[in-house]
């Protein structure tokens, strides 16, 4: 209520930056039409942020120069008339946007569809999609690479996984175009003399970023000469898989190990390894049994050589009978005779 009627004592048609958002601001909260009164018809700036609006027009009978509705987490439609920037990035609930034109477009992390408008009446000069989650999107990839190849200044891909097909990037992007700032004005046509393909003209070259994607492309710039009109700057661009992917196909798919393949190898890795050290270790258990045999019998060759020793050491202290002359009895006793020899 105090919201409310704070906005309404504001006069019509003052404003020319408006700016609020935060966790739990509805259409019951503020309704947005109070809001759009007190702009100007030359408002520089609407911005609603992390706010809990469903539904937002942006005011679209109010010419504003740009219109920030980014992060609002519950945002399903929005309707905009702007002529400058329109921001609606990370609204992930988003999948219906009217607009008319606007040179500066963030549709990142949004649910939105694909549009032919795009790069041709929206985002003409810049075109802002990070991490598009629609498959409809994805899958008007090449058309959306040609408008704004044709006809975007800049046009940001980063951080789409899905964004793999090289063979469809080539296509698009992978061949030679003139630079010619007055091209538009008599529809000129002209063809390349060492290759005799019609040219491609263009006033500036795109800037394309993929980071985060499994695709890197650099632009190389050379001299081209035409048959009609002489010698021009060109330029071509050369695409090729980001690091940590390779080229299979048509795709570039990526070179790190998933989880089950890295122990699908590390437990084939350990059988190959036992496999090879098998026979190590059985020649390694026959030696070691070998060598306490060979311990065993050296034992009891000493001890039987030992035993031989004394033996012999008894026969050197003992007398034969035979050996001895018998000279005179000295005694006798329960023991036996005794007799000097």
């Amino acid at each position: 209520g105090d919201l409310q009627a704070f906005i309404s004592s504001i006069p019509q048609d003052s404003l020319t930056h408006f700016s609020i958002g935060w966790s739990g601001l509805d259409e019951e909260t503020l309704p947005l039409d109070l809001a759009c009164k007190s702009l100007s018809h030359q408002a520089v700036l609407m911005e609603i942020v992390q706010s809990d609006y469903k539904e937002i027009d942006a005011c679209s009978t109010k010419g504003i120069e740009a219109v920030r509705l980014s992060r609002n987490k519950l945002l399903e439609r929005a309707i905009v008339s702007t002529h400058v920037l329109v921001d609606v990035s990370y609204c992930t609930q988003l999948d219906y946007l009217e607009i008319n034109t606007a040179d500066i477009l963030d549709i990142s992390g949004t649910n939105l569809p694909f549009s032919p408008n795009l790069c041709r009446f929206i985002g003409t000069s810049v075109l802002l999609a990070n991490e598009m989650q629609n498959k409809n999107f994805q899958a008007h990839a090449e058309e959306v690479l040609t408008n704004c190849f044709d006809h975007g200044e800049v046009f940001d891909f980063a951080k789409n996984p899905w964004f793999s097909d090289i063979g469809l990037l080539e296509s698009v992007v992978q061949r030679r175009i003139v630079l010619w700032d007055d091209f538009l004005q008599g529809g000129q046509k002209d063809y390349f003399v060492d290759t005799g393909k019609e040219v491609d003209f263009r006033q500036s070259v795109p800037v394309i970023v993929l980071d985060g994607t499994a695709i890197e492309c650099s632009v190389n710039v050379s001299v081209a000469e035409l048959f009609e009109f002489g010698t021009f700057p060109s330029f071509e661009f050369t695409c090729e898989c980001a690091t940590g992917h390779r080229r299979e196909g048509e795709k570039c798919v990526s070179t790190a190990l998933r989880g089950s393949a890295i122990a699908g190898i590390a437990l084939g890795s350990i059988f190959f390894v036992a496999l090879l050290a098998s026979p190590f270790l059985y020649h390694w258990w026959l030696r070691k049994k070998k060598e306490k045999y060979q311990l065993l019998q050296d034992k009891m060759l000493s001890e039987q050589l030992l035993g031989d020793e004394v033996e012999a050491l008894k026969q050197g202290w003992r007398i034969d009978l035979n050996e001895l002359e018998l000279v005179a009895k000295v005694d006798e006793g329960s023991f036996g005779e005794v007799w000097k020899a």
